[in-house]
């Protein structure tokens, strides 16, 4: 089971190096490098209403999860979202019948920047979005929910068996 794992995550990251996507997250934090006061969780949590996705608020773990309807058959798909303070992580949660591929954008995307060029390290070396108010913070998770989009859209193609 451990190799048919590793050959979708192989598989899975090629699929990301196809869409950019170690740049592209990279440009995005570089866009959003926002140092700001901590952001409320009832603005975190109205701001993240207001997306058009239902986010449930996990306490114990201090962390928003949505799950997408559209994931391929037999597979589990969604983000975890985590704001603490200003800065915005986000989890991607890819679940396959053979096993879990996603984990922290920062960490796909050094893996996905890995295939091209090994070795690589990016300073920061998990750089996350940062946002100082309500509107930034609105911008941060349209940003990165279009980006998960793209993701998801390439994801759907795919047979993940």
């Amino acid at each position: 089971m451990a190799g048919k794992v590793d050959a979708q995550k192989t598989r899975f990251r090629q699929l990301l190096a196809e869409l950019r996507f170690a740049d592209r997250y990279y440009a995005y934090c570089d866009a959003h490098r926002t140092k700001g006061p901590d952001i409320p969780l009832a603005t975190q949590t109205a701001v993240l209403g207001e997306t058009g996705r239902v986010f449930r608020y996990h306490k114990g773990e201090k962390f928003f999860a949505w799950r997408d309807a559209s994931a391929p058959d037999g597979c589990e798909l969604g983000l975890n979202v985590s704001i603490d303070g200003y800065q915005v992580e986000w989890i991607l949660v890819f679940k396959t019948p053979v096993g879990h591929l996603g984990t922290t954008l920062a960490s796909l995307a050094s893996a996905v920047k890995q295939l091209a060029v090994p070795g690589y390290r990016h300073d920061p070396p998990y750089p996350v979005p940062g946002a100082a108010n309500k509107a930034e913070l609105a911008t941060v998770l349209d940003e990165g929910l279009a980006l998960y989009s793209d993701v998801a859209a390439a994801i759907a193609k795919q047979t993940w068996k």
